[in-house]
C-alpha cells in the first residue's frame, strides 16, 4: 500500500468521525426542541457527549439544558438536570476541562439543592439551621479534584502518538515494496517503548 493511500484513509477516518460527531450533536439538538421534560434533558446531553472541539453545538446544548434546568420548580428535577450537565462536562474531560467556568457556575446551585434536598428527606433529622454546613460539606465534595494527573495524562496521550506513529512508520518505511530490517527493527523497538510508556501512563494517571 503505497504512503499516498495510507495518509488518504487516515485524513478520511478522522473527518469521517468528526463530520458523524458533528452531525450527531445536530441531530440531538434537533430533536430537543420539540420535547420537553427528562426526554430534553437526555437528547441535550447526548449532544455534549459528543462533543466536538470548536463545534458551535457544544455551547448551544449547554445553554439550551442551562435554560431547561431553570425552568424546573422542584429542586429534585432541578437537581438531577444540573447534576446531568455537570457529569456530561466531566466525561468530555480530556488533557483539559472544556467550559470549566459552567462547572465554576453550577457547583455552587448543586450544592445549594443537594443540601435543601438533605433537609426535605423525611428519613434524616436535619433542620434548616442545618444548611450552612451541609451546604459547604457538599460544596468542599464537588470541588474535590479526582480527576487523573495532568502530567500522567499528557504522557498517555504523547505515548499513544508514539506507538501508533511507529507503526505508521513500521507499514511505511519498513513494509514498502524494498523491506528494511533497519526500519522494521527500529519501529518494534519504538512501539514496544510507547506502548509500555502508555500502559505506564494509564496505570499512575
Amino acid at each position: 500500500m503505497s504512503k499516498r493511500v495510507i495518509f488518504f484513509i487516515l485524513i478520511v477516518a478522522l473527518l469521517s468521525l468528526t463530520l458523524r460527531s458533528l452531525y450527531t450533536q445536530n441531530k440531538f439538538i434537533s430533536l430537543a426542541k420539540n420535547q420537553a421534560g427528562l426526554e430534553k434533558i437526555k437528547s441535550l446531553e447526548k449532544a455534549i457527549l459528543f462533543y466536538v472541539p470548536f463545534s458551535p453545538f457544544n455551547e448551544i446544548a449547554i445553554n439550551e439544558l442551562k435554560k431547561e434546568c431553570q425552568s424546573f420548580s422542584k429542586n429534585d428535577e432541578k437537581l438531577y438536570c444540573y447534576e446531568t450537565i455537570r457529569s456530561s462536562l466531566l466525561q468530555i474531560k480530556n488533557v483539559y476541562q472544556p467550559y470549566k467556568e459552567t462547572l465554576d457556575e453550577i457547583i455552587p446551585i448543586i450544592a445549594s439543592l443537594r443540601a435543601k434536598e438533605m433537609i426535605n428527606w423525611e428519613f434524616n433529622n436535619y433542620k434548616e439551621e442545618d444548611f450552612n454546613k451541609l451546604y459547604e460539606s457538599q460544596l468542599k465534595l464537588l470541588k474535590y479534584d479526582n480527576t487523573p494527573s495532568t502530567f500522567w495524562s499528557f504522557i498517555v496521550g504523547f505515548s499513544l502518538i508514539g506507538w501508533i506513529s511507529s507503526i505508521i512508520f513500521l507499514i511505511w518505511k519498513g513494509l514498502g515494496e524494498n523491506i528494511d530490517a533497519v526500519n522494521i527493527f527500529s519501529s518494534l523497538i519504538a512501539f514496544l517503548a510507547f506502548f509500555s510508556l502508555w500502559i505506564l501512563g494509564l496505570y499512575m494517571a
